[in-house]
């Protein structure tokens, strides 16, 4: 692939598809749209939930519940982001995280079937999360989802990036306020659903909305039915009108 292995929050915000991708033309269009979405999503459904944050072996790890677009806070995403201190010399003295390299994870399907195998390949995917996603999508080539094998704008793993750098938990003093020390990735993975058990709450929440819009469409035809009847029998009989105006 054309894009390098060290991708940075930067990169992953900016142009996680690369310089010379197809989809470089309309990147601004792109981006202008995630960000538009994420203010609708904390608009409908509210915030961000900032989980955990922790530091861990030079490394600091974020822990996030993102809700659906579609479902809100009936269906959460879990997304951890990874910000890898690589070289401890020269990062260690920055006052961000900006230059850290980044590992992510995510349980929406949309990371599974489109972006799994690509971050797997290419190491940005957090080696310990592995387990929470199924063998298929990390061995098999993402032809029909992701044919190019971009990394693309993931939406979940994007908006909690947009949070981060909104928020200023990019900056180490602030990310620090929130450490949790007692925390780490094999405690946070724990309790976190795999990719495959998301899927199944996903589609019960389609379900369930199918269910809810065909029961709403059925009570609308029932009243309106009922509102015909009762205006037809309103209506006098013509017959009778006739005989009783007969001297």
């Amino acid at each position: 692939m054309a894009i390098s292995k060290h991708m940075t929050i930067n990169n992953f915000l900016q142009n996680p598809t690369g310089a010379y991708s197809a989809s470089f033309a309309r990147r601004d269009l792109i981006i202008q749209g995630m960000k538009w979405r994420y203010q609708e999503l904390i608009k409908k459904h509210g915030n961000l939930q900032m989980i955990h944050v922790w530091e861990q072996n030079d490394n600091v790890y974020f822990h996030f519940k993102v809700p659906s677009e579609k479902f809100g806070k009936k269906c959460m995403y879990d997304v951890v982001i990874k910000f890898v201190c690589s070289n401890p010399t020269l990062m260690k003295s920055s006052t961000t995280l900006n230059g850290y390299g980044i590992n992510v994870f995510s349980n929406s399907p949309n990371f599974m079937f489109t972006y799994a195998y690509v971050y797997n390949q290419d190491g940005i995917l957090i080696p310990e999360s592995k387990t929470k996603l199924p063998e298929k999508c990390l061995t098999d080539k993402p032809e029909i989802k992701n044919p190019n094998e971009s990394y693309g704008f993931e939406k979940s793993v994007y908006f909690a990036m947009l949070y981060i750098m909104q928020n200023g938990y990019n900056v180490k003093s602030k990310a620090k306020a929130r450490y949790n020390p007692k925390m780490d990735i094999e405690k946070c993975l724990i309790p976190i659903d795999t990719a495959e058990n998301k899927l199944m709450d996903y589609n019960r929440e389609k379900k369930q909305e199918q269910l809810a819009k065909k029961a709403k469409k059925q009570s609308e035809k029932r009243k309106a039915e009922a509102e015909k009847k009762k205006l037809q029998n309103k209506k006098p009989n013509k017959q009778n009108s006739k005989k009783r105006k007969t001297p």
